[in-house]
């Protein structure tokens, strides 16, 4: 790679449109710009693509841009807004999930992993989850969790999390919770909740809010 190419991570998928497709596996190292168009255009030069992209900053545009004025065989050009779970680094945020309904679990994994998070554990208990913190707080940037668990209340799970780390940033999802209980679990520190049900949006969209927190280191 030269010394000013840009390191960027190909998340994009290039589809042909014929009898075949090709879709690249993701790979495994950073690759630049440069080096991304060069093998297209080494191995589809006669052929018609659809170039899809995905997680390009916006400086990147010019050359996208360029690369499909001066090659007439990009047929047509679509850029998918970058994955939340993506840090600018490339690097993804890491949830811990705390759910006693594996339907509720197994829906709300789907969702994080199109998004690109990374699940670091995932717990039925608050006392599963609190063993799991103790040791490995340092490892999660988000707790993600049902309020009402079988072997404990959300506030009691709320305030040993807060007794591990004051950094773990908690998003709670709830079916159920009177205004006395959101007023506590604030007070010992969350930030953000999403009430059941909820449309995969509205549950992205408390999610994205959460990351603010992260970024902001508060």
């Amino acid at each position: 790679m030269a010394r000013n190419d840009k390191p960027i991570y190909q998340l994009g998928e290039i589809i042909k449109v014929d009898a075949n497709k090709f879709i690249p596996k993701t790979p495994q190292i950073y690759m630049s710009l440069n080096i991304i168009f060069q093998n297209l255009k080494n191995r589809f030069h006669s052929d018609h693509l659809i170039l899809i992209t995905r997680g390009f900053e916006i400086s990147d545009q010019n050359t996208i841009d360029n690369f499909i004025k001066n090659n007439s065989f990009i047929e047509k050009y679509k850029h998918l807004r970058k994955p939340v779970g993506r840090r600018a680094d490339g690097h993804a945020y890491r949830v811990y999930m705390i759910d006693n309904d594996i339907q509720n679990l197994i829906a709300i994994k789907r969702i994080i992993q199109q998004e690109h998070f990374e699940i670091i554990g995932v717990a039925k208990t608050g006392t599963d989850a609190v063993r799991f913190l103790s040791r490995n707080s340092r490892f999660v940037d988000i707790v993600l969790t049902e309020f009402h668990l079988v072997d404990c209340s959300g506030i009691d799970l709320i305030k040993n999390i807060r007794s591990i780390s004051r950094d773990l940033k908690i998003m709670l999802q709830t079916k159920n919770v009177n205004g006395d209980e959101l007023k506590k679990a604030a007070e010992f520190g969350i930030h953000g909740v999403v009430f059941k049900p909820f449309s995969k949006d509205q549950f992205l969209s408390k999610l994205e809010n959460v990351l603010n927190f992260v970024h902001q280191g508060k």
